[in-house]
């Protein structure tokens, strides 16, 4: 009896020795869910009509997980954006102090949406916060983006933007594409150091995104691959991909169905 008393104390004290400490285990694996939708679902067989676009994902942010690196929407031919006569917005109007961005920019307004994300500031907590996204056009260096400026509330009252590229891939299946999240600006809203204390504005805390919906229109142009006399088709819409800091991607496909218009 002592004997296998004293074999069990000298394996627990095995197995304690050999737990690693808590910051020493890898962080949890990063999962993602895709959505993405192409309104109106009727649309004409041989051209392109205007439509609404809704892209987004969802990609679980805990204390821990990977930070992105980078999101891409990638589209296929069946959708495209057309610019033409799209004034520019200019991306500090995005961040001007009580001025309405919405107002501002009217003439480049382009979509809503939402943005679900985890902020930590430097030496402080991570805060869970939720933001209204609304989506501008803007052309600077002759490189068109759609700018997805988030204002969010309490506990952390920030305004930041996410600049997606339009890159027009091959046979003018288009992208939407930020590639580097860690360089992303923000500020605070509140009076000076009313949200993280110094400094004032903070670049680079925005890249833990639990979920983003973003819906398009204005710009956007849709049609639907029904081949011969068939009255519907699947519509492959494009893939979501997420890219993460430490390395890695996550994608998922995007399809929906659609009918022609007036079959």
């Amino acid at each position: 009896m002592l004997r296998a008393v004293l074999i069990a104390s000298l394996l627990l004290s095995f197995l304690a020795g050999a737990v690693a400490p808590a910051s020493a285990e890898p962080g949890p694996e990063p999962t993602m869910t895709a959505s993405g939708e192409v309104l109106p679902h009727n649309l004409p067989r041989g051209s392109f009509a205007p439509a609404a676009l809704r892209l987004g994902f969802t990609s679980a942010a805990v204390d821990g997980s990977p930070e992105l690196a980078g999101i891409a929407f990638d589209l296929s031919r069946m959708v495209r954006f057309d610019t033409a006569g799209l004034p520019s917005c200019p991306a500090a109007a995005l961040y001007a102090p009580r001025v309405s961005a919405r107002r501002v920019c009217a003439d480049s307004f382009v979509g809503t949406g939402s943005v679900a994300s985890q902020i930590a500031p430097p030496g402080q907590a991570p805060a869970a916060v939720s933001g209204a996204l609304e989506a501008f056009y803007s052309r600077s260096g002759g490189q068109p983006r759609i700018l997805a400026r988030v204002v969010t509330g309490d506990p952390l009252p920030l305004t930041y933007v996410i600049p997606f590229e339009i890159v027009e891939r091959g046979q003018s299946a288009p992208s939407l594409v930020v590639t580097r999240m860690d360089r992303l600006q923000g500020q605070c809203r509140a009076p000076r150091g009313g949200c993280f204390g110094q400094p004032y504005a903070l670049e680079g805390v925005y890249s833990r995104i639990e979920s983003l919906k973003m819906s398009l229109h204005r710009l956007v142009a849709a049609r639907c691959p029904a081949p011969g006399r068939q009255p519907a088709a699947m519509l492959p819409l494009g893939r979501v991909s997420l890219s993460y800091a430490a390395g890695g991607t996550l994608s998922a496909p995007l399809v929906q169905r659609c009918a022609v218009s007036g079959a």
